[in-house]
């Protein structure tokens, strides 16, 4: 395969998984119902800021590893 060729099939396959991943999200999206879904916004918003404060504290602890070492963090 030429490179040409090669960057028009990954585009291609590129945009078919993007449109069928959006396809998905939205059938998903039909399927919400909106009452049930705020009955439950207390849970909801716990999980929110656990898995917030859970990612800030990775991110955090692996820049200070990397603070004395000459990686960058892209």
């Amino acid at each position: 395969m030429s490179p040409i060729t090669r960057t028009a099939v990954e585009s291609f396959w590129e945009y078919i998984a993007f449109a069928l991943n959006s396809l998905v999200f939205l059938l998903i999206g039909l399927e919400v119902h909106v009452g049930l879904l705020l009955a439950e916004r207390r849970p909801i918003f716990l999980a929110f800021v656990a898995v917030s404060l859970g990612r800030a504290f990775v991110v955090f602890l692996v820049a200070g590893l990397l603070h004395g070492t000459t990686e960058a963090i892209p």
